[in-house]
């Protein structure tokens, strides 16, 4: 019974050094103080190659395939295999996560997301819309302005 507590102590000491150590069983592990934002990390460490994947048959017409990709979890790099899936709408793409270099050698990691192919223009018809509406109401509060004066220029005339 001793001996197997030892036993178990010692691999415990073992997992925690090869933890602590980065090595994770083939995860490629990067320490960093990143800072999170809204779509994804600051001041991370540059990612691994990216690995190659073969891209098997669609499962159907809906789907779109995701490429594998490596994701900052904050504390490390973890590989997410390629998949197909079914997109959130019928008008959406995928946009893959990127890393952009700066200066000092440090990158900032912003996530992967699905982003509608027609938002642009919904949002350009939308803020035309708005303009339009905006046009409207300032003619009609011009039309009052003008319909006030002409009746206080026929009361003075009086």
């Amino acid at each position: 019974m001793n001996n197997s507590k030892a036993m178990l102590a010692m691999g415990v000491g073992v997992a925690a050094m090869l933890l602590l150590s980065g090595c994770s069983g083939g995860t490629m592990v990067y320490r960093s103080t990143a800072a999170p934002t809204a779509y994804g990390y600051n001041d991370v460490p540059p990612p691994p190659e990216p690995r190659s994947e073969a891209v098997p048959p669609s499962p159907g017409p809906n789907y779109a395939w995701v490429g594998g990709y490596w994701d900052w979890t904050g504390s490390e790099y973890v590989w997410v295999p390629g998949y197909w899936t079914v997109p959130p709408t019928g008008t959406t793409r995928w946009v893959s996560p990127r890393y952009e270099s700066r200066d000092g050698g440090v990158y900032v990691y912003y996530r992967g997301y699905w982003d509608r192919d027609d938002w642009r223009e919904e949002q350009r018809e939308r803020r035309e819309e708005m303009r339009e509406e905006r046009r409207e109401r300032l003619e009609d509060a011009r039309e009052r302005e003008e319909e006030r004066r002409e009746r206080l220029r026929d009361r003075y005339d009086d």
